[in-house]
């Protein structure tokens, strides 16, 4: 055996080499073409009058690709590079929520705490709201972009750290009870960055300079909390078509832990690395990170510690977006590939999750599947199951119906002894049961109902289904527009929570909320003391009114805020 394997050994150790030598070629070939792939699609952005953007990949820890495309500042005709520094808006989020992880497994705090432990000032609405109510998105805290907004901010304004918990502390009430649905909010994550301030005794950017940006090595990224720093290799963000001509968008946000994080494409690539070999903290804390919360009725949020859980092709997929000022950003990571694609872009007419996933598709190729959904996604978008809040949620249908406009027959669904009941068209009331959010029915009476809405929720309407009449009732819409109705809602009205007021002055034959540092807002009625807007901080309007049936405040809700109260004064 020795003598076989003295002569065998230079040949064997020859095949190796060979078989190195081959396989390395190979690898080399095949980045290369990888790499001549992500070209052609980025090619389209290789100018030099618009901006642009920069594209990273990681794989199996170590960087495949890293390229800049476009200019970064074309008033001083500075192109993008993978050292350009960006602002990564809501990508941000993902570092506040690693480090809420860490110091909740340093036994600092617990995800069950009350928010009001570690933030002070909060108002008494906030008692039953938790830590893990803000990592999850399912608290009912306003989102301070479109309540400052309706305030009379302007997103060319200064917007403070300071300025997002002020609003924070003057809510009046929560959008909804902690935990009922998924509602994005960036106030959560700044109150979870104060949440850090408070346990560590640190500023929340040097806390996550120390703590992450320095062991990782990520030497050109920051929280921005002071706009006088400097920043070395800055781009500026844009506006305008594809074509041009752009336009500077500026940005004076500092809302730590929700966003203000300024990064490159090197940086974010470690970032993403480290997912796979945490050497900052332990590979439990990443998986944790990567696990979404639930909602009360059992149900994934879909959203993790600042990130976005789903599937793509049938594989498991880790994400974010992020969007402010003219910078569009994104960051996929696919863990069973231990794949991370980054694009930062300063334009804001960009896709960059379009971009992002046609280059994961560049990179894996046939490895991933084209099933885009996993039988246990599909079992998780199952809405027909009963749920613990069946029994309550029906109440949002509850109203009155035309079935026939024309000769104005009505339905009305209603509340009585804390079960839904319908009154019929020819007066008969019929006690219901909920099936689910939207179905209500009576078996004895072979009666079904399934609730539908629009847009902005209005109109809804009922589909009903019974031996004796199947059809749609909608929700009457008012086309009434004469003076002596839309005079009701004239006056002041004004929002202790917002520090606010607007005026709602008739004009002509048509209702405006007027506000000093805003354009008017048309108010298009759509029902009784119900309005809409096409403007999205006045999305739904619906006004109160006393039992003398004045008209006492009004209520605006958006897409991420419900009914936020102005009183008439």
């Amino acid at each position: 055996m020795n003598v076989l394997i003295t002569i065998c050994t230079p040949l064997f150790r020859s095949l190796t080499y060979a078989s190195i030598l081959t396989i390395t070629q190979t690898s080399f070939l095949r980045a290369q073409s990888v790499e001549n792939s992500i070209d052609q699609l980025l090619k389209p952005y290789d100018r030099s009058d618009a901006p642009g953007l920069a594209v990273g990949v990681v794989s199996q820890g170590d960087t495949l690709y890293a390229k800049g495309w476009g200019m970064g500042d074309l008033e001083h005709n500075v192109s993008i590079t993978p050292n350009s520094v960006f602002d990564i808006a809501s990508v941000s989020k993902q570092f506040a929520g690693l480090a809420i992880a860490i110091l909740e497994s340093q036994g600092k705090i617990s995800l069950n705490d009350p928010i009001n432990k570690h933030v002070a000032g909060l108002p008494n609405v906030f008692e039953q709201v938790e830590l893990r109510h803000l990592v999850y998105h399912i608290s009912g805290i306003r989102d301070w972009p479109g309540a400052l907004v309706l305030g009379g901010r302007r997103f060319d304004d200064v917007i403070s750290f300071h300025d997002t918990l002020a609003m924070a502390r003057r809510q009046e009430a929560l959008s909804f009870p902690p935990g009922e649905i998924y509602s994005y909010s960036n106030t959560g994550y700044n109150l979870l960055a104060r949440t850090v301030e408070t346990v560590s005794g640190d500023n929340f950017a040097d806390w996550i300079s120390d703590h992450i940006f320095d062991p990782l090595e990520m030497n050109h990224s920051h929280f921005q909390d002071d706009l006088g720093t400097l920043i070395t290799n800055r781009v500026r963000s844009y506006q305008g078509s594809h074509d041009g001509p752009y336009s500077n968008v500026g940005n004076q946000l500092m809302a730590l832990g929700s966003s203000s994080m300024y990064s490159t494409v090197h940086d974010l690539l470690k970032w993403m690395a480290h997912f796979d070999q945490p050497n900052i903290t332990d590979a439990s804390i990443i998986k944790k990170t990567m696990t979404p919360g639930l909602l009360n009725n059992g149900k994934s949020s879909g959203y993790a510690y600042g990130l976005g859980m789903g599937n793509y092709k049938g594989t498991k997929r880790v994400s974010h977006s992020g969007g402010w000022a003219g910078f569009r950003t994104y960051l996929l990571y696919l863990p069973e590939f231990k794949l991370g694609v980054v694009v930062l872009s300063n334009w804001s007419g960009m896709n960059p999750s379009s971009i992002a996933y046609k280059t994961a598709n560049i990179v894996l190729g046939e490895k991933l599947s084209d099933n885009p959904r996993t039988p246990i996604e599909a079992l998780q978008t199952n809405d027909e199951k009963l749920t613990a809040d069946s029994n309550t949620e029906w109440k949002k249908w509850a109203g009155v119906y035309t079935v026939d406009e024309e000769n104005g027959v009505q339905l009305n669904l209603y509340e009585r002894n804390s079960k839904p009941w319908i009154t019929l068209p020819d007066g008969t009331g019929v006690k219901l049961e909920s099936k689910n959010l939207n179905q209500l029915f009576n078996v004895r009476q072979s009666l079904k109902l399934t609730g539908s809405s629009g847009v902005n929720g209005w109109p809804r309407s009922l589909h009903i289904q019974s031996p004796q009449w199947t059809g749609i009732a909608k929700e009457a819409i008012s086309l009434v527009k004469d003076e002596s109705r839309l005079s009701d809602y004239t006056g002041v009205y004004y929002s202790t929570e917002l520090l606010t007021e607007y005026c709602i002055q008739f004009d002509g034959n048509t209702l405006k909320a007027i506000h000093h540092r805003h354009d008017p807002v048309t108010l298009e009625p759509f029902a009784k003391d119900r309005f809409t807007s096409n403007v999205w901080y006045w999305s739904k309007i619906d006004f109160d009114r006393n039992k003398l049936d004045q008209v006492t405040g009004l209520r605006v809700t958006q897409g991420r805020n419900r009914n936020m109260v102005f009183r008439k004064q």
